[in-house]
């Protein structure tokens, strides 16, 4: 898989404009397409805020391993937004 970071935002910023809304009576697709959409956005954010390249994820614009990078990444629900945060640590 090859990733930059143009295509990165362009993915997290077709995915963030997709309308999350309430189904009073919602069937097992509609949670699983509800949840499909939310791993798809924590794996283009996560894979943005990740500078460089490492086992199968490459950024053609990071094609080096940072020694930066070598931690996990968390990621958490921001307190004021309530939209997701990577942190390194």
């Amino acid at each position: 898989v090859l990733r930059s970071g143009p295509e990165l935002e362009a993915a997290l910023k077709m995915l963030r404009s997709r309308e999350r809304r309430h189904l009073p009576e919602a069937a097992r697709g509609d949670f699983e397409r509800r949840n499909i959409h939310l791993i798809a956005l924590l794996i283009s954010l996560s894979a943005l805020s990740r500078k460089e390249s490492r086992g199968g994820h490459y950024r053609t614009d990071f094609p080096e391993k940072s020694p930066a990078f070598e931690k996990h990444s968390l990621i958490t629900r921001s307190a004021s937004t309530g939209e997701p945060e990577i942190t390194f640590g």
